[in-house]
């Protein structure tokens, strides 16, 4: 396969597929902190925005402000609080360390960045007016980041990510292929990691695509699995029974050695069993899970080596896994007996066949 690591590399466009080497339980999960006090400041509130400190600590994102937990699990302190005036916050959002060790904090609703040291001093909060912001990534030392944003500025619409350095975007990218999107489409999520090569990696939240883009915007690769989970373009379609349930794409992650670790959600093909009718005010009803049911959803979770175009390792797993805490780490929940949630942490070891 041509390079596309290295600058000036043209534009490729791959399918991944397994191979006869792919393995499964290869991969394996072990759980190492289970974060579950049902009660006081610690209480775990259920956030897509979780991430790990220079110093081991856990950070969840929350609007009423973001709660720290040290590496054995115990509650430590909040972070900021709801509001809109320095340090505080309205809704739950990405966040990402830099290599100083200074935590990013992003408001979706405040169109803000806030950034803290590693003692949670306030060292400076940006006007960033991008709109929804779904995922962010800080590079270096944390003057450029990385945003997927819904931007409904006229120059930006149909532009996910966003390079900002400092307090300015410099370049908008990642256009997709179908230009008839909605500016604020949900088809237009993106989750981002950094490849070793200095290079950015996209994964598209409703198909199973990922793209590589040089730091200036430029795709260089788009890479598309197929044959794991139904997948589309646009938005899915409303669930109902008797139709396919759409999969998705729920994070990613990239190790020292540039293999693309991709977290997604692949539906059961038997979740209709566990679905209930509920009335709506309009007089509408909606497909809801039946309470205690198993989750209409597993966990998938597949090593890519995008090099060759192909998967290293795929394995489904019952766990409900959120997202990753580097390469080496994945969180998710799981629920008391009150339905309370839980954060766990596991470990995750990948033994590839010698």
């Amino acid at each position: 396969m041509p390079d596309w690591e290295n600058a000036g590399a043209p534009t490729l466009s791959v399918s991944i597929a397994e191979t006869a080497t792919t393995c499964g339980k290869c991969l394996s999960l072990r759980e190492i902190v289970r974060i579950a006090p049902d009660s006081g400041p610690g209480m775990v509130d259920e956030s897509h925005y979780v991430s790990i400190d220079s110093m081991g600590r856990l950070i969840v994102s929350r609007a009423s402000g973001h709660q720290v937990y040290e590496a054995n699990g115990l509650y430590s302190r909040t972070i900021g609080r709801q509001g809109s005036g320095p340090l505080e916050f309205t809704l739950p959002g990405p966040v990402t360390v830099d290599a100083k060790g200074n935590i990013h904090f992003f408001d979706p609703a405040l169109n803000r960045e806030s950034v803290i040291d590693r003692h949670y001093d306030l060292i400076r909060e940006r006007s960033l007016r991008l709109g929804v912001v779904y995922d962010a990534i800080a590079v270096g030392d944390g003057h450029t980041r990385f945003v997927n944003a819904l931007s409904m500025e006229p120059v930006k619409i149909g532009n996910t990510i966003h390079r900002v350095d400092d307090d300015s975007v410099t370049v908008s990218f990642g256009e997709p292929d179908d230009s008839t999107f909605a500016p604020a489409s949900v088809a237009l999520q993106r989750q981002l990691a950094m490849h070793p090569s200095g290079n950015l990696v996209s994964g598209r939240r409703f198909e199973y695509v990922i793209e590589i883009f040089s730091p200036t915007g430029e795709r260089r690769l788009l890479a598309r699995r197929g044959g794991v989970w139904p997948q589309t373009s646009g938005e899915p379609d409303p669930i109902k029974r008797g139709a396919k349930l759409n999969g998705y794409l729920q994070d990613i992650e990239v190790d020292s050695l540039g293999s693309v670790w991709v977290l997604s959600m692949d539906p059961r093909s038997d979740w209709e069993r566990f679905a209930k009718n509920a009335a709506l005010p309009n007089g509408m009803s909606v497909l809801m899970p039946i309470p205690d049911s198993p989750p209409w959803f597993r966990s998938r979770l597949e090593v890519l080596d995008l090099r060759t175009g192909t998967v290293l390792a795929s394995r489904v797993f019952d766990d409900q896994l959120w997202g990753f805490l580097g390469a080496t780490r994945l969180y998710g929940y799981t629920y008391g007996t009150q339905s309370e949630p839980q954060l766990v942490v596991y470990s995750v070891n990948f033994a590839p066949k010698p």
